[in-house]
C-alpha cells in the first residue's frame, strides 16, 4: 500500500556550502491505483526547485526567472528531452521489476540523483534507484557500473550494462549534459539563486511503501531513496 501525506518544510541557506551547487532531481513511476500520475519528476537547484513535470502534462515547466532567454529555452529543450527520456527508463523499470517478481497491486519505481560542482571545480555526479522505498540499485558513474542492492536487482543490472544506447546516454548526462545544465542555472537563474537567501516553505508530499509519513525526516535529502517531494504552485 502506498501512502501520501502533505506537510510543510521551512528550509533555509546556512546549511549549503558556499560555493557548491548541485542539480538534484527526483523521478517516480508508479503502478495504476495509486491515484496519483502514472510518472512524476522534479528538479532542484541545491534547495529550490526549478522543475516540474508529470505524465498529465504536455511538456515540463521551469519555475524560476532567467536572465537570458535564449539559455533558458536551450535549457528547457535539453532539460524536457531527458525528462521524457527519464520517463520511459523509469517506467520499464517498472514493469520489468515487477514483472520479474511476479507482484500484484499498487508498486513505485523511485530514481534520485545528480551532480554536485564545488568552487574548487571538483564535481561528483551521483545516481540510485529504489523498488517500493528500499535500495534496488545504483550506478557507479565513474565506471558506468551498476550496483545491485540486492540479489535480485542481478537482471536489471544485466539488461543496463548490455545495452551500449543506454549506456553511453547515461554517460555522457552525467558526465557532461548535467554539469552543463547546472552552470547554466547559477549564471543565468538568477530568480532561483536570489530565492536560496530567503526561508522558503514548501508542500511537501510523502510517498512510501509503507503508507506512513515521518516529518522529522530531511526531506530534502530525497538520495535515501524513500520520499519524493514536490512543491507548492507546480505547474
Amino acid at each position: 500500500m502506498v501512502g501520501l501525506n502533505v506537510g510543510v518544510c521551512h528550509t533555509a541557506d546556512e546549511h549549503l556550502v558556499q560555493g557548491t551547487h548541485t542539480l538534484h532531481f527526483v523521478h517516480i513511476a508508479t503502478s495504476e491505483g495509486t491515484g496519483f500520475p502514472e510518472y512524476m519528476y522534479v528538479g532542484m537547484l541545491d534547495d529550490v526547485q526549478i522543475s516540474y513535470y508529470d505524465s498529465t502534462m504536455e511538456k515540463p515547466v521551469l519555475r524560476t526567472h532567467w536572465s537570458n532567454k535564449t539559455k533558458r529555452e536551450e535549457f528547457l529543450k535539453i532539460h524536457t528531452d531527458y525528462i521524457f527520456y527519464g520517463r520511459e527508463v523509469r517506467k520499464w523499470g517498472l514493469r520489468n521489476i515487477v514483472q520479474h517478481f511476479n507482484h500484484t497491486g499498487v508498486h513505485t519505481y523511485h530514481n534520485t540523483g545528480g551532480c554536485e560542482l564545488h568552487h574548487d571545480g571538483t564535481r561528483r555526479a551521483y545516481s540510485s534507484h529504489a523498488y517500493d522505498g528500499k535500495d534496488f540499485i545504483s550506478i557507479d558513474v565513474e565506471t558506468m557500473t551498476w550496483i545491485a542492492a540486492v540479489s535480485q536487482a542481478g537482471l536489471y543490472k544485466q539488461q543496463r550494462e548490455a545495452n551500449t544506447a543506454w549506456q553511453l546516454k547515461t554517460s555522457y548526462y552525467y558526465q557532461q549534459v548535467c554539469f552543463q545544465l547546472l552552470e547554466w542555472c547559477v549564471q543565468y537563474g538568477v530568480g532561483t539563486l536570489q530565492r536560496k537567501g530567503k526561508e522558503q516553505s514548501h508542500t511537501v508530499f510523502l510517498l512510501n511503501s509503507a503508507g506512513a509519513a515521518h516529518p522529522e525526516q530531511n526531506l530534502l535529502k530525497t538520495n535515501t531513496s524513500e520520499w519524493l517531494y514536490s512543491d507548492v504552485m507546480l505547474r
